[in-house]
């Protein structure tokens, strides 16, 4: 297992639990649910600390992708979008994970503070949840470049080679 597969299965945690976690937090901001709003708040926590090792797994990932045979300028541009949109993001879940845990502490001390603010953890976590969508789709381009906006190959298009006929070889293996 190299740095890219390891980047690869552990990026999908924190965009997935974050919808999860959104789902719960709005569910019981619209019920003021004081309960579903702690186990929201609480997977928030848990998903800001589970980005950090993601963060990190890319200089890995970004390693092993500059040293494959077809690495473009083009490739390289896009690691550089996704790495900067991958800081954005991380700074804005760690926010996001700082704020719950305000206020689970806040809760403990007030439980009418919960539910008084009930809807800006739903707020934030929707923000996030944006960058980390944009994140991902740009990580997405960097191994698949039919999802590319402009640019990217096409359908029909010749798969590209080792002799530079594209950005990126596909190498037998489906990668995000």
């Amino acid at each position: 297992m190299n740095g890219a597969h390891i980047h690869l299965v552990i990026n999908h945690f924190p965009i997935v639990g974050l919808i999860f976690a959104l789902c719960v937090l709005l569910y019981a901001a619209l019920r003021s649910h004081a309960e579903y709003l702690r186990l929201g708040l609480v997977a928030l926590v848990l998903l800001a600390l589970i980005s950090i090792p993601v963060y990190v797994s890319g200089e890995g990932a970004e390693e092993v992708i500059e040293n494959l045979p077809a690495y473009t300028a083009a490739t390289h541009d896009l690691l550089e979008q996704h790495e900067d949109a991958a800081m954005i993001a991380l700074i804005g879940v760690l926010v996001l994970g700082g704020v719950a845990a305000l206020l689970l502490f806040a809760d403990r001390r007030s439980p009418d503070t919960l539910l008084r603010l009930r809807f800006v953890p739903v707020v934030l976590a929707a923000l996030v949840a944006g960058l980390f969508v944009y994140t991902a789709n740009l990580g997405g381009q960097i191994m698949h470049p039919e999802i590319r906006a402009t640019g990217g190959a096409q359908a029909g298009d010749a798969p590209p080679t080792e002799s530079g006929g594209g950005d990126m070889e596909h190498h037998g293996h489906d990668e995000d």
